[in-house]
């Protein structure tokens, strides 16, 4: 778990100065269109962990 958190720290670390440096440049557009993409993904990996990784009830 843990290199997971480290992992996830320096991604949003990272993912926030990129958002500073293409703010001042101007470019929200692309900005916005990168956040959109990037939320679906993170939807499509948080519903594949919490929905198609369980194991089955038995009867």
């Amino acid at each position: 778990m843990n290199p997971i958190i480290k992992f996830t720290t320096l991604f949003g670390l990272l993912a926030v100065e990129i958002a500073v440096a293409m703010q001042k440049v101007g470019q929200t557009g692309l900005k916005l269109g990168i956040a959109i993409s990037l939320f679906v993904v993170a939807l499509f990996f948080v519903y594949r962990s919490f929905y198609r990784m369980r194991t089955p009830e038995e009867n």
